[in-house]
């Protein structure tokens, strides 16, 4: 009998893009710190996972953590750095998870 893994395998990690009610595209900044974001300064260190549409893309200002695959990664970035990311056409999704402390940068 070959050794069964002691995890099963996960399904794929993908991120969905989200519209507006009018069927446009929505605000490419998502996940749970998303609602938090008023609250956050310009300068803080956020963490999440940055979708591309070109592979090892990064764009300017975000640090690169971890590859996912070669369109998806994770990423510490600024809040400041959010509205560029917004706005470039190779960026599909950022999902925020949390809010970086002073040791873990």
């Amino acid at each position: 009998m070959p050794d069964e893994p002691d995890h099963p395998s996960l399904p794929a990690m993908e991120i969905q893009e989200s519209t507006d009610d009018a069927g446009g595209r929505a605000s490419k900044i998502g996940g749970p710190l998303a609602a938090q974001l008023p609250e956050v300064g310009d300068d803080e260190k956020l963490t999440g996972v940055v979708k591309v549409t070109e592979p090892g893309y990064v764009p300017e200002g975000v640090a690169r953590r971890a590859a996912i695959s070669p369109t998806l990664f994770t990423a510490d970035l600024s809040r400041r750095r959010l509205e560029a990311l917004e706005r470039d056409p190779r960026v599909v999704s950022v999902e925020l998870s949390r809010r970086l402390g002073p040791t873990e940068t």
